[in-house]
């Protein structure tokens, strides 16, 4: 960082920033514990991440504004479906959309039959600082006991991804 901060020395923000970015990537190193988080449901209770620990979980993180993320959901419903009675495993999905509106209306049409949380406030922004996450759609791997198998995994419509399910399920 003394390198770094001597390259832009008339902003400090910037190099705060990168710091924030390493402290994440650091944290989310597989094996890392994943950071707890307050999630709403979609009739509004609170439930947290880690009461869903016990299982692997595929964990899709996006936006009903996301072009890229809403490409991805037909590859995570078909994985869903084809994982849905294999109890090692759960397909959650994590909206980041700043209001419930689009989201509620995304779920009413769509009908996803797995789980559907929204992360919203304060806890977005705890949540997507602790984890690096500032780009869309992103899916996180995390075991049963609530460590990250992987914190950038691959995509529900990548190449070998079954393999990494499957790899995960059956460790």
């Amino acid at each position: 960082f003394a390198e770094l901060e001597k390259f832009v020395p008339s902003n400090p923000e910037q190099v705060a920033g990168y710091r924030r970015q390493i402290d994440a990537i650091r944290s989310t190193m597989p094996g890392s514990p994943v950071p707890d988080t307050t999630m709403k449901t979609p009739e509004g209770e609170d439930v947290m991440l880690s009461s869903l620990f016990g299982k692997v979980l595929y964990v899709d993180a996006w936006a009903t504004w996301c072009g890229p993320c809403i490409n991805e959901g037909p590859y995570f419903r078909a994985l869903a479906e084809k994982y849905k009675d294999d109890p090692r495993i759960c397909f959650v999905s994590v909206s980041l959309d700043s209001t419930d509106k689009p989201w509620l209306e995304f779920l009413a049409e769509e009908k996803p039959f797995w789980p559907q949380y929204r992360l919203d406030g304060a806890s977005q922004d705890d949540f997507c600082g602790r984890v690096g996450l500032n780009t869309i759609p992103r899916f996180f791997l995390i075991d049963a006991e609530g460590r990250f198998i992987y914190s950038d995994c691959a995509r529900p419509s990548s190449e070998g991804i079954e393999q990494i399910l499957n790899e995960a399920i059956n460790r």
